[in-house]
Protein backbone atom coordinates (compact mmCIF):
# COMPACT_ATOMS: atom_id res chain seq x y z
CA UNK A 1 0.00 0.00 0.00
CA UNK A 2 2.82 2.40 0.81
CA UNK A 3 4.42 1.73 -2.54
CA UNK A 4 1.12 2.18 -4.38
CA UNK A 5 0.41 5.48 -2.62
CA UNK A 6 3.89 6.74 -3.41
CA UNK A 7 3.48 5.94 -7.09
CA UNK A 8 0.13 7.75 -7.16
CA UNK A 9 1.71 10.72 -5.44
CA UNK A 10 4.55 10.86 -7.96
CA UNK A 11 2.11 10.57 -10.86
CA UNK A 12 -0.04 13.43 -9.60
CA UNK A 13 2.99 15.64 -9.00
CA UNK A 14 4.39 14.85 -12.44
CA UNK A 15 1.06 15.74 -14.01
CA UNK A 16 0.97 19.02 -12.18
CA UNK A 17 4.53 19.76 -13.24
CA UNK A 18 3.41 19.76 -16.87
CA UNK A 19 0.95 22.56 -16.24
CA UNK A 20 1.79 26.08 -17.26
CA UNK A 21 1.57 27.20 -13.62
CA UNK A 22 4.91 25.68 -12.57
CA UNK A 23 6.92 25.18 -15.74
CA UNK A 24 8.67 28.48 -15.14
CA UNK A 25 10.39 27.29 -11.92
CA UNK A 26 11.61 23.90 -13.20
CA UNK A 27 9.35 22.04 -10.74
CA UNK A 28 9.59 18.85 -12.78
CA UNK A 29 13.22 18.32 -11.82
CA UNK A 30 12.45 19.15 -8.19
CA UNK A 31 9.61 16.64 -8.06
CA UNK A 32 11.80 13.90 -9.54
CA UNK A 33 14.25 14.38 -6.69
CA UNK A 34 11.42 14.44 -4.17
CA UNK A 35 10.01 11.21 -5.59
CA UNK A 36 13.28 9.38 -4.95
CA UNK A 37 13.37 10.80 -1.42
CA UNK A 38 9.80 9.69 -0.71
CA UNK A 39 10.56 6.14 -1.82
CA UNK A 40 13.66 6.03 0.37
CA UNK A 41 11.91 7.46 3.43
CA UNK A 42 8.75 5.34 3.23
CA UNK A 43 10.73 2.11 2.98
CA UNK A 44 8.97 0.59 0.00
CA UNK A 45 11.18 -2.48 -0.10
CA UNK A 46 8.97 -5.54 0.18
CA UNK A 47 10.01 -8.53 2.33
CA UNK A 48 11.64 -11.33 0.40
CA UNK A 49 10.06 -14.80 0.26
CA UNK A 50 12.83 -15.93 2.61
CA UNK A 51 11.84 -13.31 5.18
CA UNK A 52 8.29 -14.64 5.02
CA UNK A 53 9.62 -18.20 5.32
CA UNK A 54 11.48 -17.15 8.47
CA UNK A 55 8.14 -16.14 9.99
CA UNK A 56 6.70 -19.51 9.00
CA UNK A 57 9.62 -21.38 10.59
CA UNK A 58 9.22 -19.51 13.87
CA UNK A 59 5.52 -20.34 14.03
CA UNK A 60 5.95 -23.95 12.94
CA UNK A 61 8.73 -24.64 15.44
CA UNK A 62 6.68 -23.11 18.25
CA UNK A 63 3.80 -25.45 17.41
CA UNK A 64 6.03 -28.52 17.20
CA UNK A 65 7.81 -27.83 20.50
CA UNK A 66 4.51 -27.50 22.35
CA UNK A 67 3.15 -30.57 20.60
CA UNK A 68 6.16 -32.78 21.39
CA UNK A 69 6.06 -31.79 25.07
CA UNK A 70 2.35 -32.65 25.20
CA UNK A 71 3.00 -35.94 23.38
CA UNK A 72 5.71 -36.79 25.91
CA UNK A 73 3.26 -36.29 28.78
CA UNK A 74 0.71 -38.46 26.98
CA UNK A 75 3.29 -41.23 26.40
CA UNK A 76 4.14 -41.24 30.10
CA UNK A 77 0.46 -41.63 30.95
CA UNK A 78 0.32 -44.52 28.48
CA UNK A 79 3.33 -46.15 30.20
CA UNK A 80 5.60 -45.75 27.17
CA UNK A 81 8.65 -44.09 28.78
CA UNK A 82 11.02 -44.67 25.85
CA UNK A 83 8.71 -42.94 23.38
CA UNK A 84 8.15 -40.20 25.95
CA UNK A 85 11.92 -39.67 26.15
CA UNK A 86 12.07 -39.45 22.35
CA UNK A 87 9.35 -36.77 22.29
CA UNK A 88 11.24 -34.85 24.97
CA UNK A 89 14.37 -35.10 22.85
CA UNK A 90 12.50 -33.72 19.83
CA UNK A 91 11.18 -30.80 21.87
CA UNK A 92 14.62 -30.02 23.31
CA UNK A 93 16.27 -30.36 19.90
CA UNK A 94 13.72 -28.10 18.20
CA UNK A 95 14.15 -25.54 20.99
CA UNK A 96 17.88 -25.32 20.22
CA UNK A 97 17.17 -25.01 16.50
CA UNK A 98 14.49 -22.39 17.05
CA UNK A 99 16.70 -20.29 19.33
CA UNK A 100 18.99 -19.64 16.36
CA UNK A 101 16.10 -18.61 14.14
CA UNK A 102 14.70 -16.41 16.92
CA UNK A 103 18.08 -14.65 17.26
CA UNK A 104 18.15 -13.94 13.52
CA UNK A 105 14.51 -12.82 13.51
CA UNK A 106 15.18 -10.46 16.41
CA UNK A 107 18.15 -8.99 14.57
CA UNK A 108 16.03 -8.48 11.45
CA UNK A 109 12.96 -7.34 13.39
CA UNK A 110 10.86 -10.21 12.08
CA UNK A 111 8.03 -11.63 14.17
CA UNK A 112 5.89 -14.67 13.63
CA UNK A 113 2.17 -14.00 13.44
CA UNK A 114 1.15 -17.21 15.17
CA UNK A 115 -1.60 -16.98 17.73
CA UNK A 116 -2.28 -19.74 20.27
CA UNK A 117 -2.47 -23.11 18.58
CA UNK A 118 -4.26 -25.88 20.52
CA UNK A 119 -2.57 -29.28 20.66
CA UNK A 120 -4.77 -32.18 19.61
CA UNK A 121 -3.51 -35.41 21.14
CA UNK A 122 -4.37 -38.96 20.16
CA UNK A 123 -3.02 -42.27 21.39
CA UNK A 124 0.74 -42.44 21.81
CA UNK A 125 1.09 -44.77 18.83
CA UNK A 126 -0.84 -42.30 16.67
CA UNK A 127 1.18 -39.39 18.04
CA UNK A 128 4.38 -41.23 17.20
CA UNK A 129 3.16 -41.86 13.64
CA UNK A 130 2.33 -38.16 13.32
CA UNK A 131 5.83 -37.20 14.51
CA UNK A 132 7.40 -39.59 11.99
CA UNK A 133 5.33 -38.06 9.19
CA UNK A 134 6.13 -34.49 10.27
CA UNK A 135 9.86 -35.20 10.23
CA UNK A 136 9.58 -36.84 6.84
CA UNK A 137 7.90 -33.74 5.40
CA UNK A 138 10.45 -31.41 6.99
CA UNK A 139 13.37 -33.42 5.61
CA UNK A 140 12.04 -34.14 2.12
CA UNK A 141 10.09 -30.96 1.37
CA UNK A 142 9.99 -28.07 3.82
CA UNK A 143 13.64 -27.39 4.56
CA UNK A 144 14.92 -28.15 1.02
CA UNK A 145 12.34 -25.72 -0.40
CA UNK A 146 13.30 -23.02 2.09
CA UNK A 147 16.99 -23.56 1.35
CA UNK A 148 16.43 -23.24 -2.40
CA UNK A 149 14.46 -20.02 -1.91
CA UNK A 150 17.08 -18.55 0.42
CA UNK A 151 19.75 -19.25 -2.20
CA UNK A 152 17.63 -17.49 -4.83
CA UNK A 153 17.34 -14.53 -2.46
CA UNK A 154 21.12 -14.61 -1.85
CA UNK A 155 20.50 -14.84 1.88
CA UNK A 156 23.64 -16.74 2.89
CA UNK A 157 23.04 -16.31 6.62
CA UNK A 158 19.70 -18.09 6.64
CA UNK A 159 20.95 -20.69 4.14
CA UNK A 160 23.52 -21.79 6.73
CA UNK A 161 20.91 -21.92 9.48
CA UNK A 162 18.50 -23.91 7.33
CA UNK A 163 21.18 -26.38 6.20
CA UNK A 164 22.25 -26.90 9.83
CA UNK A 165 18.62 -27.40 10.88
CA UNK A 166 18.13 -29.97 8.12
CA UNK A 167 21.08 -32.00 9.45
CA UNK A 168 19.50 -32.00 12.90
CA UNK A 169 16.16 -33.10 11.47
CA UNK A 170 17.90 -36.02 9.76
CA UNK A 171 19.50 -36.94 13.09
CA UNK A 172 16.08 -36.80 14.79
CA UNK A 173 14.76 -39.22 12.20
CA UNK A 174 17.72 -41.60 12.45
CA UNK A 175 17.19 -42.27 16.17
CA UNK A 176 13.49 -43.10 15.87
CA UNK A 177 14.27 -46.80 15.97
CA UNK A 178 15.76 -46.36 19.46
CA UNK A 179 12.25 -46.02 20.87
CA UNK A 180 12.13 -49.83 20.76
CA UNK A 181 15.46 -50.19 22.60
CA UNK A 182 14.99 -49.95 26.37
CA UNK A 183 18.75 -49.57 26.89
CA UNK A 184 19.00 -46.49 24.68
CA UNK A 185 19.18 -43.09 26.38
CA UNK A 186 18.16 -40.04 24.40
CA UNK A 187 20.33 -36.98 24.69
CA UNK A 188 20.53 -33.62 22.93
CA UNK A 189 23.52 -31.45 22.10
CA UNK A 190 22.70 -28.10 23.68
CA UNK A 191 24.81 -26.27 21.09
CA UNK A 192 23.36 -27.51 17.80
CA UNK A 193 20.35 -29.66 18.79
CA UNK A 194 21.72 -32.99 17.58
CA UNK A 195 19.92 -36.01 19.07
CA UNK A 196 22.11 -38.90 20.22
CA UNK A 197 22.02 -42.20 22.07
CA UNK A 198 23.80 -41.28 25.30
CA UNK A 199 24.55 -44.93 26.04
CA UNK A 200 26.88 -44.82 23.03
CA UNK A 201 27.66 -41.11 22.95
CA UNK A 202 30.90 -40.13 21.19
CA UNK A 203 33.45 -37.78 22.78
CA UNK A 204 32.30 -34.96 20.51
CA UNK A 205 29.08 -34.09 18.68
CA UNK A 206 29.25 -35.50 15.13
CA UNK A 207 27.52 -32.38 13.77
CA UNK A 208 28.97 -29.35 15.57
CA UNK A 209 32.10 -30.86 17.14
CA UNK A 210 31.31 -29.76 20.71
CA UNK A 211 32.45 -32.01 23.55
CA UNK A 212 30.05 -34.47 25.17
CA UNK A 213 29.89 -32.18 28.22
CA UNK A 214 27.43 -30.16 26.13
CA UNK A 215 25.06 -33.14 25.77
CA UNK A 216 21.90 -33.16 27.87
CA UNK A 217 20.42 -36.49 28.89
CA UNK A 218 16.62 -36.74 28.62
CA UNK A 219 15.83 -38.99 31.55
CA UNK A 220 12.87 -41.33 31.53
CA UNK A 221 10.19 -40.84 34.15
CA UNK A 222 10.64 -43.05 37.19
CA UNK A 223 7.87 -44.74 39.10
CA UNK A 224 8.15 -42.09 41.82
CA UNK A 225 6.92 -39.53 39.30
CA UNK A 226 10.21 -37.69 39.18
CA UNK A 227 12.17 -37.17 35.99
Amino acid sequence: DTFKNTVIYIYICSTISNSYLIKSINMKKFLSIMAVAVIAITGCKQPTPTQNNLKNILGFNKIQINKYNAMAAQAEKDSMPQIAAYFKALAASDSVINSKFVALATERKVQDTLSKHPVELKSTNENFAEAVLALSVEISSMYPAYIDQAKKDNDTVIVKLLEAALKIKEAQSQVQSLTGDAAAQFGVCTVCGNVLDMSKAPETCPICGESKEKFKLLRKKKKTGRI
